[in-house]
């Protein structure tokens, strides 16, 4: 889980992925991003196969920040979940 960034760390961040000025300044506006080094050790899978991952079609865009990549956790999740469909529709013994 990410942890809980200050207002001020949230808008600023907010700002830098391109968000509207007027929603990041709001309270409410939280983002889920993660370390791609993080969210691959959380997959369990090597850098390597997390960078063949990023080079496919339709994986979610990473926002560097600094000199860091971070990604949406609900977006890596969403494409993660699509990624399953595909292999079990796919899958002619399922």
């Amino acid at each position: 889980m990410a942890k809980q960034k200050s207002t001020k760390a949230v808008t600023n961040l907010a700002t830098r992925a391109g968000a509207p000025a007027r929603l990041a300044k709001q309270q409410s506006y939280s983002i889920d991003l993660i370390m791609g080094a993080r969210l691959a050790r959380l997959l369990g899978i090597s850098a390597v196969t997390f960078w063949r991952w990023r080079q496919m079609e339709g994986f979610p865009a990473g926002l560097r920040i600094r000199n860091h990549v971070y990604f949406s956790q609900a977006d890596v999740q969403g494409w993660l979940r699509q990624q399953q469909r595909v292999t079990v529709k796919g899958d002619r013994y399922a």
